[in-house]
């Protein structure tokens, strides 16, 4: 008969356990109603490692759900309860769930603290798994921020470590990182390959939250190549997925891509209502680097379709919040087209402010190539006003 305290310790285990794989499969209303129940064994049982622990899953939970308000309280009290009961693995794991809370809300500053912190730990205690986790989250922000040296080094560490801790659902991340900075440098050939890569190890991982969004990472790099056809079935799978599990703000990525899809094969009414979809469920999930990329694509959407003034204001709104988030590539890239529309309604003076600004942004970067392609952008832009090509120099 269940009810001593080994059996109330023990099954606070099972519960978290249980609930977590079906949080994974997206389950997520048992899910939640077992951490619940877990946690009210923990605090039974006085078991305040496991609790500390329940209440980070419960609270990633929570925020996939869209219900960031009673997640950030439970990710703090998961780093506090880990500390009191001396579980200091805990406590580095609910450091670095905290952390992806702040880079999700575009706290990037915090993000970057919370997980340094994490990393030292982990180290400290020659964990790889969680380590190699850590490495991974920090390489995300120093792409984000534009140096894809830093990136390669810390992303390049990280797969060594999950390969090390035999980590299959890490490792496919890691493999879909590791191909999105490769596309980016212009080895598409590589790219493809590691996407492969990174969707089989999500597959053997059983997890299929992470396939979803390595589906989706695939087409978007089909959709650089122009390989549309392709890329819509991949874009189909991925939503099923991110439907099937819950994933509110993979949904709102790969509609993204969709959306900027059938904007490139001239379906522009349905890529504007898609583009609009999308950002709705960024703003639903508060989702703010992701809010700040599709303002800047519906911008560009609306600048083609004659739609200035409207496209201007999306513009100053998305740079604010790339701002908000640290988002340099993108802040500089939407600087320059910014710049770029108001060439178009012979505002020169003031596109040619932005355009430094946008320019001396990019460059501080990697990413020289969006400059490029944004120079002749702007050249065609100036010269159908009749005006002087800005340039990068």
């Amino acid at each position: 008969m269940l009810g001593s305290l080994g059996d109330t310790y023990s099954l606070a285990i099972l519960k978290g356990n249980l609930a977590y794989l079906l949080r994974a499969t997206g389950r997520h209303s048992a899910a939640e109603t077992l951490f619940h129940e877990a946690l009210q064994y923990c605090r039974e049982s006085g078991n305040a490692k496991t609790e500390g622990l329940v209440l980070s899953y419960l609270a990633g939970l929570l925020q996939e759900l869209g219900r960031l308000d009673e997640a950030e309280p439970l990710y703090s009290a998961a780093v506090v309860k880990s500390g009191e009961a001396g579980h200091t693995r805990g406590e580095a794991i609910a450091l670095g769930n905290l952390a992806l809370f702040y880079r999700h809300v575009g706290r990037t500053e915090e993000f970057r603290d919370a997980q340094e912190r994490a990393l030292r730990i982990h180290e400290s205690q020659e964990d790889p798994l969680e380590s190699g986790r850590a490495l991974a989250n920090l390489g995300l922000y120093q792409r984000m921020k534009g140096d894809l040296e830093e990136t390669q080094r810390l992303f390049t560490r990280s797969l060594d470590a999950l390969r090390q801790a035999g980590d299959r659902e890490g490792m496919g991340m890691m493999y879909g990182n590791l191909a999105l900075l490769a596309a980016e440098q212009g080895y598409t050939k590589e790219a493809e390959g590691l996407y492969l890569q990174a969707i089989a190890s999500s597959r053997e991982s059983g997890y299929r939250r992470s396939e979803g969004v390595q589906t989706a990472n695939l087409a978007n790099f089909l959709r650089v190549q122009g390989r549309y056809p392709e890329c819509e079935r991949l874009l189909e799978d991925a939503i099923r997925i991110h439907e099937e599990v819950g994933n509110k703000s993979g949904m709102g990525i790969a509609l993204g891509i969709l959306a900027n899809v059938l904007e490139a094969t001239g379906r522009s009414d349905d890529a504007e209502a898609t583009h609009l979809r999308s950002l709705r469920i960024h703003r639903e999930v508060r989702n703010r680097m992701y809010e700040g990329v599709t303002l800047g694509n519906l911008a560009g959407l609306h600048s083609q379709l004659g739609k200035t003034e409207q496209a201007l204001e999306e513009y100053r709104e998305a740079i604010a919040i790339h701002r908000e988030v640290g988002n340099n590539r993108f802040e500089g890239m939407d600087l320059c087209n910014q710049a770029i529309c108001l060439v178009s309604l012979g505002r020169i003076d003031e596109a040619r402010t932005l355009w430094s600004s946008g320019s001396a942004v990019l460059r501080a970067t990697s990413y020289i190539e969006d400059l490029e392609e944004l120079q002749s952008a702007m050249t065609d832009a100036c010269e159908r006003a009749g005006t002087k090509p800005f340039t990068t120099a």
